[in-house]
């Protein structure tokens, strides 16, 4: 995981958490605003997304584990791209 994932991840659930009025999604996270953010600072925000994806709202919403696992970047990329529809 790199800032410019961590990045397209936040984008695409907070678009998502405004639509649907969820207000527990972070505005902004600690490593997206730093010029070079520790790999242990993305994790850590991006475990802090991730306690999100249960939410009803991201249920079928979120890239699947196999496709997660097979490439995380396109799955995530896919629903950016798509987010509006």
């Amino acid at each position: 995981m790199n800032q410019n994932v961590l990045k397209i991840i936040h984008k695409t659930m907070y678009a998502r958490a405004v639509k649907y009025n969820y207000n527990e999604i972070p505005t902004m996270l600690n490593s997206l605003s730093k010029t070079n953010p520790s790999k242990k600072e993305i994790k850590e925000d991006y475990s802090s997304l991730v306690t999100h994806f249960k939410h009803p709202i991201f249920i079928d919403f979120v890239p699947n584990y196999l496709d997660l696992h097979k490439n995380s970047y396109k799955s995530w990329i896919n629903l950016y791209s798509n987010r509006n529809n």
